[in-house]
């Protein structure tokens, strides 16, 4: 996750927002000890809302205060690694990344809804492909079915064939 949390940091054209059920100083001393605290420009926490889902308008507000122009709802995505992290997206009517490290394996997280699971962050520059394609709305490096990096990513079916939540 550093590479990853790192090499977006660095580009221009995405902005970094953390969201986490966590209070403020929990999460700041969680990332923190791995120094990923500081790439996060803003975010959302555990005391800004009661819902988990209620966090991505949250921080969308705290980007744009930052600078963050305004995006459109398939530019904005939540990585996270549980099923609820996926929900939280998909309640939000955002995109979601998952990822197979928090208990939950790539088929289950796919289950959920997310738009593209992983066993890991390993493949850096795939994922970052993956997120800046969606983001600019050009072709998506990922198209259902493909393999990348030995089998690690997946891709969940298109949008429109998914159940809603209520």
């Amino acid at each position: 996750m550093p590479e990853l949390v790192h090499a977006l940091s660095a580009r221009d054209d995405v902005f970094l927002a953390l969201l986490t059920g966590n209070y403020t100083l929990a999460a700041e001393i969680k990332l923190g000890y791995f120094d990923l605290w500081k790439p996060f420009r803003c975010g959302a926490f555990g005391e800004d809302a009661e819902s988990r889902h209620e966090l991505v308008p949250i921080a969308i507000d705290r980007a744009r205060a930052l600078g963050c122009p305004p995006v459109a709802p398939d530019d904005v995505i939540v990585i996270g690694d549980t099923p609820l992290d996926v929900e939280c997206a998909r309640r939000a009517g955002v995109r979601s990344l998952a990822v197979a490290t928090g208990g939950c394996d790539v088929d289950t997280l796919l289950a959920a809804g997310a738009d593209l699971a992983v066993e890991s962050l390993a493949d850096t520059d795939a994922i970052v492909a993956w997120l800046t394609g969606i983001r600019r709305g050009g072709d998506d490096p990922v198209q259902a079915g493909q393999v990348l990096s030995a089998g690690t990513v997946r891709r969940a079916p298109s949008p429109e064939s998914r159940i809603p939540s209520p």
